[in-house]
């Protein structure tokens, strides 16, 4: 076959080719609609599409989301009077919520929001109060309803009795929704890690835990968190490459931080020779301390 007749045959074959999963692998990503539903970089929202989507999120009781989208909005269009009410008014139960949770930095910044949206309104707003305080997902009840219900999506996915099992695709927006409404949160910050973890995303996992760190109260307690999260997720490697950091930045060679990585080099000696490790503790205490570590490394080893 000759090569124009080849080219002519392969447009005749792609002009023929019906839409949605028989098109050829290149429009693989491309909306069978034909509208995007995310935005090209660069390109600002469009404003129909935004109230389409704050309709629905309200429909569906999605304070999270609504909020979202209409922040957004207020962004890249003019808010009709009903829709800054609503604004403001979703901000005061989300300020509320932050005051409970003691975020007292997102508070500040939605009440000052909120005080800009009202400066010129001559009117009281109705407010919306506080979601309820609902320690566990009562059956029959949708994980995605449940935390999407509140005004922040950490007033319910940090409280006691969160799910503890979350589909990955929901997992996946519920972190970026955590980092994106308090992203200096250290607890928001582990949720997060914990949720792209768990659904393999262990890149922006490591992102969210190395701003954890440095969010923490203190280094080191930022570190052993982030280690904590690492084992949770089955990350033996990286757990213990975190306890290794915490243990040298603490530079106690009595330190309990010290056990994890001995642990560590025990269960897979790529990690580091715990003989050589022992005898660096052992050789940075004094004579008088010597006797004791060694019994409680003997401890450690016999465990």
């Amino acid at each position: 076959m000759r090569c124009g007749t080849a080219v002519a045959l392969a447009f005749a074959l792609l002009a023929g080719t019906p839409s949605g999963c028989g098109r050829a692998p290149w429009y693989m990503g491309q909306p069978l609609g034909g509208s995007p539903f995310i935005a090209e970089p660069g390109q600002a929202p469009i404003p129909s599409r935004l109230r389409v989507e704050i309709a629905r999120e309200q429909v569906t009781g999605h304070r999270v989301t609504e909020l979202r989208a209409l922040r957004t909005l207020e962004r890249v269009a003019t808010l009709r009077r009903n829709e800054r009410q609503r604004l403001v008014s979703l901000l005061q139960g989300r300020a509320a919520e932050w005051q409970i949770l003691r975020r007292l930095g997102p508070q500040d910044a939605d009440l000052r929001e909120i005080q800009r949206l009202r400066s010129n309104e001559d009117h009281a707003f109705a407010l919306d109060a506080p979601a309820p305080s609902v320690g566990v997902c009562v059956a029959p009840c949708r994980w995605q309803d449940w935390v999407l219900g509140a005004h922040t999506v950490a007033w319910r996915l940090l409280a006691p009795g969160a799910p503890a099992s979350i589909d990955s695709a929901l997992g996946n927006q519920l972190a970026s929704l955590l980092v994106e409404e308090d992203p200096t949160s250290p607890d928001a910050l582990e949720m997060a890690a914990w949720l792209d973890g768990r659904s393999g995303h262990f890149d922006a996992a490591e992102r969210k835990l190395t701003d954890l760190v440095y969010y923490a109260s203190d280094r080191g307690t930022g570190l052993e968190r982030a280690a904590r999260v690492w084992q949770r997720l089955g990350q033996q490697r990286r757990a213990c490459a975190t306890w290794t950091r915490l243990a040298s930045w603490r530079g106690n060679p009595e330190d309990p931080s010290w056990h994890a990585v001995l642990s560590c080099a025990r269960s897979d000696p790529a990690t580091g020779d715990a003989a050589a490790i022992r005898r660096y503790l052992l050789a940075s205490v004094s004579a008088e301390r010597r006797t004791a570590l060694r019994a409680v490394l003997e401890a450690v080893d016999s465990r």
